[in-house]
């Protein structure tokens, strides 16, 4: 469907791995192998006749660029700063290595990378969320309102994934969605 909407290579590509902090490797894993049948020679032809190598290597990107970036990102997502403090001491209290995950894996490593702006990735966050509909919903609706999303744009995700995902769970996520627009 991305691809019959024009999303290019890059963005589908990089739309699926932007799901690893939300569904999970399993789920991921299997969304990446649906990308593989649509564009089989993508990783291939990235890697130009190479053994396929990651973009970002972990040893070159985790001590530095992905630190770096996170504080930038959640800062333009309203998820780090001024005012955030409520929601780092939440995480940490749940569990201080979760928080450091979701800081500098979720927003330095994933939410970082070029291929998707910060509106083309909380659009996909917000798709998975609402197809599990969990609490976190509500916290990633500012963050795609703060990016330049719109009450239209949560609408038409809704209406995208309403007749994929399980009717409870959008129910829920209906219900987080009206009260993330009384806020």
């Amino acid at each position: 469907q991305g691809k019959e909407a024009g999303l290019s290579e890059i963005q589908l590509y990089e739309a699926v791995l932007n799901l690893v902090p939300y569904i999970g490797y399993p789920r991921t894993l299997n969304t990446m192998g649906r990308f593989q049948k649509v564009y089989p020679n993508y990783v291939k032809e990235r890697a130009g006749g190479k053994e396929p190598q990651s973009t970002e290597p972990w040893s070159q990107y985790a001590a530095g660029p992905w630190v770096e970036r996170s504080d930038n990102i959640r800062q333009q997502l309203g998820v780090g700063g001024p005012g955030a403090e409520e929601l780092v001491n939440q995480l940490s209290s749940l569990s201080p290595e979760l928080a450091d995950w979701a800081r500098y894996d979720a927003f330095g490593r994933i939410f970082g990378r070029p291929g998707l702006s910060l509106l083309e990735r909380e659009s996909v966050v917000m798709g998975a969320l609402v197809a599990q509909g969990v609490p976190q919903f509500i916290v990633h609706h500012k963050a795609l309102l703060r990016v330049g999303g719109t009450a239209a744009l949560v609408d038409e995700i809704f209406k995208e994934v309403a007749d994929i995902v399980d009717a409870k769970a959008l129910t829920i996520s209906r219900q987080y969605l009206a009260e993330a627009r009384k806020k």
